[in-house]
């Protein structure tokens, strides 16, 4: 630990009341509204093998998560009402807290307060976004395990107002939308959840 005010701190003892099976690799100490743990393991379960079968062609969008082919002509689409709602709470919460500090000192208690509500809605916001996302994504990998799919082609949506004219770029309230667009993590969730069952 740190040194504060010429004396060496006590050592933060943490007790975990279950640790996950595996082998642990990193364990970290966080904070966010309060102390929890980070644990980095390996879970021993080998991804599978990669066999040839179907491929599944995937869209990624703001009000439809994810809309996916399979060459065997089914089709899946995944709404995003639950990620909308998130982020449109989140914003409406961020917004009428965020008008409130203007009338106050800064430091000040009252300032502090304001301070910590902020910061209990953004912790509280990104957890249920995690939740909503990693469900969608596994719904998605069940769905592709039903199909037999083996190859999964993603398309491109970065950049997605690069190069458009300024007249014909989005409104401010479009470019909250495509701000909150989580397609970011959601590939980074397919990436991994499809590697553990050998789909490319």
């Amino acid at each position: 630990m740190g040194i504060h005010n010429g004396k060496r701190e006590k050592p933060i003892i943490a007790y975990a009341s279950n640790l996950p099976q595996g082998m642990i690799k990193e364990i970290e100490c966080c904070y966010d509204n309060g102390w929890y743990l980070a644990v980095t393991y390996e879970d021993s379960r080998e991804a599978k093998a990669y066999q040839p079968g179907r491929s599944v062609g995937v869209d990624l969008g703001e009000i439809h998560t994810m809309g996916a082919f399979c060459e065997n002509g089914q089709a899946l689409l995944i709404t995003g009402r639950k990620v909308r709602s998130l982020h449109r709470l989140r914003n409406k919460k961020l917004a009428e807290i965020q008008r409130c500090p203007s009338k106050c000192q800064k430091g000040s208690r009252q300032w502090k307060k304001y301070e910590r509500a902020k910061r209990y809605v953004l912790s509280k916001s990104e957890r249920q976004l995690w939740d909503a996302l990693h469900k969608t994504t596994k719904q998605f990998v069940d769905w592709c395990l039903a199909q037999s799919g083996s190859d999964v082609y993603i398309g491109k949506v970065e950049g997605v107002q690069r190069n458009t004219r300024k007249k014909k770029r989005a409104n401010r309230k479009q470019a909250q939308k495509i701000s909150n667009w989580s397609f970011g993590k959601v590939k980074q969730y397919l990436a991994y959840k499809l590697a553990q069952h050998g789909i490319a």
